[in-house]
């Protein structure tokens, strides 16, 4: 019977015995995990950490989130299961820097600070570890074979070998401004609705207006009210109950989200690794920028909210002509000398910031936005200092680095020094990551693209 993979969420850990065929995978970039077999017992597991411990004063909701409640908890499901921990072997990956980092990222060094305590409660525990590969400036993937009890950590990559050799023809200038023509648009009410909101001065009555002129956008705005936020409780049947049950600015976020969730959809899975991660780094994304602008006060959350959403549109543009050039595209990818934004230049002529731009233009967005999308790899070349710009990176740097394996870590650089700029200092940095919601980084992929590779270890 051929195992079925399950991916484990930052946060969480799964347990189970070998006679289910499973395989456990956990992407990793500064998160670290820990895959556990007893072998005389064949139970197995998996825990996928964020942090060394809680530093904002609550851990109970999710212990897995921490090495210092996750690892005990984890030890305590395998013994339930059946496990002993004298039969235990333990294998620890991730904790990564991931890209170019400055001495204050180094020194803040979550990851290396999250290994350290893992292999203490380890020791502690006297669970021994068999296998080790930690820190680093790469991503990867730790992989548990419930069935066999093998344990692999291999890079994260594609399933097409990067260096194969292929023939690939650049598109024209021509053909990138057709596809920007072809693209379907955002729906003309969410356009109308996302400079309202932008402009900050809208009534919640006009932009609940405008949404009840558009059916489908109204629909799809319910459906993910119902689905994601209020799951097993009254059904929201209308704006206005929408209105009443989650308030003016989750709504609006809601209505937002619904309309790019349909616009992300014209993408491949290319760019995402993944079916669906062009969408969700998108809605992270979003999710991470508002948060950091309730931090520092310095954009309007909702602004910051839809900038997030709205960053890499250009992508769904260039994603069917990345498709072609896929190996050519992770190779350039893989040399960490290379941005993405070079690589773009290199292979279509052009790059999703400034298609992204255009596409902005095209659709009247406001300045302020446009601005975020054509500078958010590198706010410091835009006119002036773009608080909003900064906002996005800084969100997008921590996105790359938290919730890595469904798309490419696109945004270099060090955190410490962004944030500065945005008035955050590395003390705040992990209280902050720690007060982000869980299903931020809680993707569970589909279709992702991993290499085959890798020898086991």
């Amino acid at each position: 019977m051929e195992s079925s993979i399950h991916y484990v969420a930052s946060g969480q850990f799964l347990v189970a015995s070998g006679n289910q065929p499973l395989i456990l995978k956990a992407l990793l970039g500064t998160c670290v995990g820990v895959s556990i077999y007893d072998t005389v017992a064949g139970v197995g597991g998996l825990l996928h950490m964020l942090l060394p411990e809680p530093v904002s004063g609550s851990s109970g909701t999710h212990p897995g989130k921490y090495a210092s409640t996750g690892v005990p908890a984890f030890l305590k499901a395998l013994i339930e299961k059946g496990s002993h921990p004298d039969n235990m072997r333990a294998t620890v990956a991730g904790g990564a820097l991931v890209g170019p980092v400055s001495e204050q990222d180094m020194a803040l060094d979550i990851g290396g600070r999250t290994t350290e305590m893992v292999h203490e409660l380890l020791k502690r525990y006297q669970v021994p570890v068999v296998a080790s590969e930690t820190g680093g400036f790469f991503t990867c993937t730790l992989e548990l074979n419930l069935t066999s009890g093998k344990t692999r950590i291999h890079p994260s990559g594609l399933l097409r070998d990067p260096e194969e050799a292929f023939h690939y023809e650049p598109p024209s200038a021509d053909a990138i401004a057709a596809s920007v023509t072809a693209l379907k648009p955002i729906p003309q009410v969410a356009l109308k609705i996302l400079r309202m909101i932008t402009y900050e001065d809208a009534d919640f009555r006009d932009i609940a207006k405008e949404v009840r002129k558009d059916q489908v956008i109204t629909a799809q705005t319910l459906r993910m009210c119902n689905a994601a936020l209020y799951a097993g409780r009254n059904q929201v049947a209308s704006i206005d109950d929408a209105l009443v049950l989650l308030g003016q600015q989750t709504l609006v976020k809601s209505i937002i989200s619904a309309a790019l969730k349909t616009f992300y959809k014209q993408s491949d899975s290319v760019y995402s690794l993944c079916k669906g991660g062009l969408f969700h780094h998108a809605m992270g994304t979003a999710v991470v920028a508002e948060h950091l602008a309730v931090a520092t006060g310095i954009v309007h959350p909702a602004t910051a909210y839809t900038a997030g959403l709205l960053h890499d549109i250009g992508m769904v543009v260039l994603d069917q002509h990345i498709t072609s050039a896929c190996p050519l595209f992770y190779r350039g990818m893989k040399n960490e000398k290379h941005r993405i934004l070079e690589v773009e230049r290199r292979i279509l002529g052009v790059d999703h910031c400034e298609v992204g731009a255009k596409l902005g233009l095209k659709w009247a967005f406001p300045e302020s936005l446009i601005h975020a999308i054509r500078h958010h790899h590198k706010p410091e070349e835009g006119h002036g200092v773009s608080r909003l710009a900064y906002i996005v990176h800084a969100a997008d740097l921590i996105m790359a680095r938290f919730q890595s394996g469904v798309f490419p870590e696109s945004s270099k650089g060090s955190i410490t020094e962004r944030l500065a700029v945005i008035g955050m200092t590395p003390a705040d940095f992990e209280k902050f990551i720690d007060t982000l919601p869980m299903d931020v980084f809680g993707m569970q992929p589909e279709n992702v693209l991993y290499l085959k590779s890798g020898p086991s270890r």
